[in-house]
């Protein structure tokens, strides 16, 4: 194997793993991409230096530098840098070749699957605690747990799901047979994740788009019906549902109030200072700005990433559109399909976070395949 492909799959697998080498300095957890990409972004630059950067990248970048230039004064030049590593390692890492690519993402997949369903088989019968710190976190809610696999969370790990499983079928179509469709939509449920729900659903669209197969379309139908079947006997979203009182208004939406607080501030901020929508207040301007103004609704947290609307408040609307462009399927419904995925994956990410990095990395190498070719299809 090459340097640069090696570089490469350990950057992938610190992207996809988190969880198994996460730890704790100090009053911070360290995560284990933070450190793989610090050695992977010189090597790779050295080893395959960029000569054209992708088009799509070159819009948010330059957002990012008229914000700075805007807002000077108040730019926080670390998250600034920051942010800009994690573009410059979405670049590097693009240009991963596609056979290794797919390798990784069958294997992260398959691990992904079994570590789900082996941690609810343990939990009904009664050993969760053999995985308790390594796939499960506790759902305060009912007796059963909710599982995030090797993601730091249920809703980052179904997206993973998504994201990978969706670069399959569009490239090796014959990979993901029925079953194996079958195991992943089973772990994308018992995940107790309503992004992990939504995710099954898209992944199945999409794999009844690639396949346009009568057989496909049965199976996409007898999925649907195990979906059903399978969300009817989750007591998580019902009690989730228990939570919301209409009564309180804003308030009674549970840990949905949490959420939406920093969309609402942020559209109460547009109607008077239109331009932050155009180039935004500078990286890290979202966080101080929200928590000194947004007195009027009630929040436990002290601090929160918020974000897709952290992102616009810093750099502008225009810089987080270019995102929804990184691929760009020439069918009207794939395209359709994948906006939906990152407008998904968008909602659960900012800037600087693995899953962004991840999501990014895979949209370039998809649609520098579709410029050297037709997409494989059955």
């Amino acid at each position: 194997m090459r340097t640069t492909d090696l570089v490469t799959w350990l950057s992938f697998l610190a992207l996809a793993f988190p969880s198994i080498l996460l730890f704790q300095l100090g009053e911070r957890l360290i995560y284990p991409h933070y450190l793989v990409l610090m050695l992977a972004i010189p090597l790779l630059f050295l080893l395959h230096p960029m000569r054209t950067l992708p088009v799509a990248i070159l819009v948010p970048l330059l957002m990012m530098v008229i914000s700075t230039i805007i807002n000077a004064s108040s730019v926080a030049s670390s998250i600034l840098v920051f942010h800009l590593l994690h573009l410059l390692a979405i670049m590097l890492l693009a240009r991963a070749p596609l056979d290794l690519t797919l390798k990784f993402a069958k294997i992260t997949i398959l691990a992904y699957v079994f570590a789900i369903l082996a941690a609810k088989a343990l939990e009904l019968v009664g050993l969760q605690s053999l995985v308790q710190g390594l796939l499960v976190t506790q759902n305060t809610l009912g007796q059963s747990a909710r599982i995030a696999a090797f993601a730091t969370e249920p809703s980052y790990a179904g997206l993973i799901m998504l994201i990978l499983g969706r670069f399959i079928i569009l490239f090796d179509p014959g990979w993901m047979t029925i079953r194996r469709v079958g195991m992943i939509l089973s772990a994308l449920i018992l995940m107790l994740s309503l992004y992990a729900i939504l995710s099954a659903f898209l992944l199945l669209l999409v794999y009844l788009e690639q396949k346009r197969s009568p057989r496909a379309l049965l199976g996409v139908l007898f999925g649907g019906v195990v979906l059903m079947i399978g969300l009817s006997y989750t007591e998580f979203f019902a009690l989730r549902l228990l939570e919301i009182d209409t009564t309180l208004g804003l308030m009674g939406l549970g840990s949905g109030t949490i959420r939406l607080l920093p969309y609402i501030y942020l559209f109460e901020v547009a109607t008077d200072q239109p331009w932050v929508l155009l180039w935004g207040g500078g990286a890290g301007a979202f966080q101080p700005d929200f928590f000194a103004n947004v007195g009027q609704f009630f929040t436990n947290n002290a601090t929160l990433t918020a974000q897709l609307a952290a992102s616009i408040y810093d750099y502008g609307l225009l810089a987080i559109l270019s995102f929804l462009f990184l691929s760009r399927p020439e069918r009207w419904t794939d395209r359709l399909l994948y906006l939906t995925m990152t407008i998904l994956v968008m909602l659960n990410t900012g800037i600087g976070t693995y899953l962004f990095i991840l999501f990014g990395s895979f949209s370039l190498i998809e649609q520098r395949q579709r410029n050297r070719g037709p997409i494989l299809s059955s």
